[in-house]
């Protein structure tokens, strides 16, 4: 006997129930697929490689010293890879655990793979990002101009945590401690924050700060106007005062004095319990950069293109050594081993102890826009073209260039 049309209908009805009960699962599952791919992607900024060599600040360390114990070898190198960045580098980029922090002056914020210069992570910003701090669990990243904001994000997530406002920052933001910041104002202030936007302190100077402080124990060394100030770490209280006749923007670096050019040709170095004069030295030309401190010799380079290791005793002049062009940026010192760059669109490794020439790498497309940043034996550059590229010991077999 026939099926009744109504008992049909109901089993077709069921049977319809069911297959969109069963799609619906299965487009559950892909979303949930889908997040947690976008969880996972997000947690791929967290740093991978603890054991990695670090270049975490300005200048290699918070002394300002641009001198690292390195792994960099006397060969010719190659490059590693090399990557279109979003715009100009602001500052140096700054490398912890395997991830590259690279500051633009377009506006954006990057992270960077160190073995393979895949990019991470991007964020654009409405001013020029004058500088990175990465920390434990956050990242710091300075903006300056419209926005004249700190933001900080979560290292695994890379989700914002928290911004203030800031007063219009001139140069790169300098760890303090775990949880503050020291920043410097265009119009000569120091300020002291925490983490979460509270001043500590705040100190009026001179003039400009065109660079990140030096920071040694329970003091911060402050190049503004034609001065560097000592002011106490914990409450900004100035300990000693030194003016120079010529404004000083390469900023100071501290090993056993206080080392640093100005723009009117002089090198000089100064007491550090005191801020009395040590020496001073005339050079070539006009220094806009910070010097390179060794065990025996202070390196400062000069507007006209001329390295120069002075003394670190008396400052009298050791060597010389003439890069081709203008040379603005500060040489970072490996070991016995110095790198230097101009805007002759090379970088190259000298003997620190005479400054003989060990070879010359013409990888860059145009000027040197940061000075070298070095990793165990990777070298860091970049350029006026925006390119950031890792050099390598040419006994290394290069990677692929990574894709914009």
């Amino acid at each position: 006997m026939p099926e009744p049309r109504t008992a049909r209908h109901s089993v077709v009805q069921a049977s319809s129930l069911h297959k969109i009960e069963a799609r619906n699962q299965i487009a559950l599952f892909l979303i949930a697929l889908l997040l947690v791919s976008c969880s996972t992607g997000r947690t791929k900024l967290a740093y991978t490689d603890s054991s990695a060599n670090n270049w975490p600040t300005q200048r290699a360390n918070p002394a300002n010293t641009g001198h690292v114990a390195s792994s960099i070898i006397n060969q010719p190198y190659t490059v590693l890879w090399t990557v279109k960045t979003g715009g100009v580098a602001a500052s140096e980029p700054v490398v912890r655990d395997g991830l590259i922090f690279f500051a633009g002056l377009d506006r954006r914020f990057e992270v960077y793979d160190l073995v393979t210069g895949d990019r991470r992570f991007r964020k654009r910003f409405d001013g020029p990002v004058l500088g990175v701090i990465p920390g434990d669990s956050t990242i710091g990243v300075l903006v300056d101009q419209v926005e004249r904001r700190y933001f900080t994000y979560d290292l695994r997530t890379a989700r914002e945590t928290g911004n203030f406002k800031v007063a219009s920052v001139s140069a790169p933001p300098r760890s303090l401690s775990d949880s503050t910041i020291v920043l410097g104002t265009w119009h000569g202030h120091v300020f002291s924050y925490t983490h979460d936007g509270r001043e500590i302190w705040h100190t009026e100077c001179e003039g400009p700060v065109m660079s990140a402080p030096a920071i040694v124990g329970s003091v911060v060394y402050v190049a503004s106007g034609r001065s560097i100030f000592a002011l106490g770490a914990r409450d900004g209280s100035k300990i000693w005062e030194h003016g120079v006749s010529g404004a000083i923007e390469g900023g100071p670096a501290v090993g056993d004095q206080v080392y640093f050019g100005a723009i009117d040709s002089f090198a000089t170095a100064i007491k550090t319990s005191d801020g009395e004069l040590a020496w001073t030295t005339r050079l070539a030309g006009g220094v806009f950069a910070a010097p390179a401190i060794g065990e025996n010799l202070v390196y400062f380079v000069s507007n006209d293109g001329t390295l120069t290791a002075l003394n670190k005793r008396d400052g009298t002049i050791q060597w010389t050594y003439n890069t081709g062009a203008v040379a603005n940026h500060s040489p970072t010192l490996c070991g016995d081993l110095l790198l230097v760059t101009s805007r002759q669109a090379t970088v190259s490794m000298l003997l620190a102890a005479t400054g003989e020439r060990l070879w010359s790498d013409s990888t860059l497309s145009a000027q040197a826009m940061t000075s070298p940043v070095v990793i165990g034996d990777r070298i860091l550059l970049t350029d006026s073209r925006r390119l950031l590229i890792c050099l390598a010991p040419a006994s290394l077999s290069p990677l692929a260039t990574p894709s914009e």
